[in-house]
């Protein structure tokens, strides 16, 4: 497996090998003479990628194979005037499980050497700080000969052999810092996919759609589930529209669907939590679309009844607990389709850009739902609904997952039995990887704030204080949808390269913060909906970045169970989040109110710096952070079913 490191305006080829490569490497390097070139060290390089395309006829010279051991340590090199690239490949690591290394022990610190580069903004690094290299069996990395590269101390009882040489590139590979190349022409960008195959007309509309939001179309299986995900989002706005449509006009009693809602909630909650262990006792892909079927099948008989039938309180209370259920199980279904289906080194982009489509699709879904029931009526909506639950079923027909990381079931165990043991094998292991778990607490701190701001700060503010109608609130929401958009684009990853994910986190949340609490300060529709704006841009990149390390720091056969406790956990952090605003507005106002959930926001801001390993694991590159839970916490991923 190869990937191409984009941060630096030098290209730094690195990845990690899989073992059929890395077992022939380990055999060759017998004999390092006959490791004439590149490929020869590190496998093939994938056609896909242009850019490492000129490696390929790169020459190597001074083969060697060396040994860290206890205490080895190596300064900033000076640059190697008779090379281009310098190549390290990992042959294996061997320590002693009983103590495990130090950190950083054996890890390559790659520095650009231009004056100042330490301390200011400079082309080449992200804020000045290094490239980490942790050695690990069949990890490669080939960097430009004219960084410097010093190896941190080798702790005691740890141990890695290597292949280290020198690389001669006949071909200089292409420089982001230099003359860019005219951009692509959009046919010929879009008439073939990323594996050069052909696309459909179909295709070709989508990615010039993409490409005009400024959305990059980063695989046609990430497209394929984004579509697919933003049809969901459609059913369920044109569903709440319709649904609360048809039983107010129907019943008129605003207690009855209260309690529907109520209902509806509660199934939703529950069901997030226990589907983990069925998405990892089974594909969860497969699982995924029969939610999502189930979902459309369920809403296309509210349809008929509400189209044909009588309302029946109590008919009307089972369905929609039923529905809910479906619709609690996609949350975290989604997250682990997207650590699937994106390719390697690109989690944390698709699913900021799966943040901002479902920002797109929070602003337009209401406007569409509103006029599909004006036009088609609650029976018709509700229909449209079930199409696009199932047209989003048919979507992600051809999208696969693997199966080999599914967790291990006991074929004589109960379907019942393996399922809950699961689910609190689940459960024991979120709480265990520390890190994680206080992440976790993080966001549910902002999720306490967050959704009583928008469902009953911002509303009274809005219509009581100012007494401005009530379209000021949906411009005021359509602004902050607008800065999400903006953030999942553009913001999230930007400022991830520039100062870090856990700078970025913080300083995220303490936009949040800033922006609840100039609403204090003033009054102004316009400086409310820049506000607003500003801090839709952040927002997305707590949830991103927390999201996406979860998805690739997880095991494979743990990643849904940890999706659905997390997804539990913040859920339950809703309800006391609205029943504290509202009753501090009551007692104390609005303003106290506001200053109140700053200050919880302000409050996680300074958190992220007291968890333990998190400036650790949010550093890692995603090909490092690849199983990194399971490497601070071992003990924590047990086998659930064996005794």
């Amino acid at each position: 497996m190869t990937n191409l490191i984009l941060e630096w305006p030098t290209y730094i080829l690195s990845g990690r090998m899989p073992p059929e490569a890395l077992a022939a490497t380990q055999k060759r390097v017998s004999d390092p003479a006959s490791i004439l070139q590149l490929e020869d060290a590190i496998g093939l390089i994938p056609e896909e990628e242009p850019e490492a395309q000129v490696f390929r006829s790169a020459s190597i010279h001074e083969p060697s194979v060396e040994i860290w051991s206890a205490g080895h340590v190596e300064a900033l090199c000076d640059d190697s005037q008779d090379a281009t690239h310098i190549v390290i490949v990992v042959l294996d690591v061997s320590c002693d499980e009983a103590a495990q290394p130090a950190q950083y022990s054996g890890t390559l610190m790659i520095r650009d050497p231009r004056a100042g580069c330490a301390n200011v903004f400079a082309p080449g690094l992200p804020y000045g700080r290094p490239f980490e290299f942790v050695p690990r069996p069949g990890a490669y990395i080939c960097y430009p000969a004219w960084l410097r590269c010093a190896v941190l101390p080798v702790s005691p009882d740890h141990k890695v052999r290597l292949l280290r040489a020198k690389l001669v590139v006949k071909q200089s590979p292409p420089q982001l810092d230099r003359e860019p190349s005219p951009p692509p022409s959009p046919a010929s960008e879009y008439e073939r996919d990323q594996k050069g195959r052909p696309q459909t007309r179909i295709g070709v509309l989508v990615g010039r759609i993409l490409k005009a939001l400024r959305v990059e179309s980063i695989s046609a299986d990430v497209t394929r589930l984004q579509i697919g995900l933003m049809c969901i989002g459609l059913a369920s706005d044109a569903f709440r529209y319709a649904f609360a449509w048809w039983v107010l006009k129907i019943n008129g009693s605003v207690v009855e669907f209260g309690s529907l809602l109520a209902a509806m909630t509660f199934a939703q909650t529950i069901s997030t939590l226990g589907v983990g262990a069925l998405g990892d006792m089974w594909n969860p892909m497969k699982v995924l679309r029969a939610a999502v079927c189930l979902q459309g099948a369920t809403i296309a008989i509210l349809a008929t009844w509400a189209g044909f039938g009588q309302y029946h309180f109590p008919l009307a209370m089972f369905l929609s607990i039923i529905l809910s259920l479906f619709v609690g199980t996609i949350e975290p279904l989604t997250n682990v389709a997207i650590a699937s289906v994106a390719p390697t080194g690109q989690v944390t982009r698709v699913m900021a850009q799966r943040a901002a489509i479902a920002s797109g699709t929070k602003l337009l879904g209401p406007l569409l739902a509103g006029a599909m029931v004006s036009l088609f009526g609650a029976p018709g909506t509700l229909l449209a609904a079930a199409a696009f639950a199932g047209a989003s079923s048919l979507i992600f027909v051809p999208l696969r997952s693997d199966n080999e990381n599914l967790a291990n079931r006991n074929g004589a165990m109960p379907l019942l039995s393996s399922w809950a043991r699961k689910t609190v094998a689940g459960i024991q292991t979120f709480y265990q990887v520390k890190v994680d778990f206080y992440f976790c607490v993080m966001t549910c701190m902002a999720n306490f704030a967050l959704p009583a701001f928008f469902l009953v700060a911002l509303p009274y503010l809005v219509i009581h204080v100012l007494q401005l109608p009530a379209s000021t609130l949906g411009i005021l929401d359509g602004f902050f949808c607008a800065g999400m958009f903006v953030g999942g684009t553009r913001t999230v990853m930007w400022l991830n390269r520039r100062i870090g994910k856990q700078h970025a986190v913080s300083l995220s949340m303490a936009l949040l913060a800033v922006m609840i609490f100039s609403f204090t300060l003033t009054r102004h529709p316009a400086v409310m909906g820049g506000a607003l704006f500003i801090g839709g841009m952040f927002m997305l990149t707590i949830f991103v970045n927390i999201g996406g390390l979860r998805a690739v720091a997880t095991p494979k056969h743990y990643r849904t169970r940890m999706f659905a406790v997390a997804s539990f956990l913040v859920s339950l952090s809703i309800a006391p989040g609205i029943a504290f605003v509202t009753f501090t507005t009551e007692r104390a106002g609005i303003d106290l109110s506001l200053g109140s959930i700053a200050g919880i926001c302000i409050l996680s801001a300074a958190a992220i710096y007291f968890i333990p390993n998190s400036r650790k694991v949010l550093e890692m590159t995603e090909h490092d952070a690849e199983n990194a839970y399971q490497r601070l916490y071992p003990a924590a991923f047990l086998k659930p079913d064996t005794p």
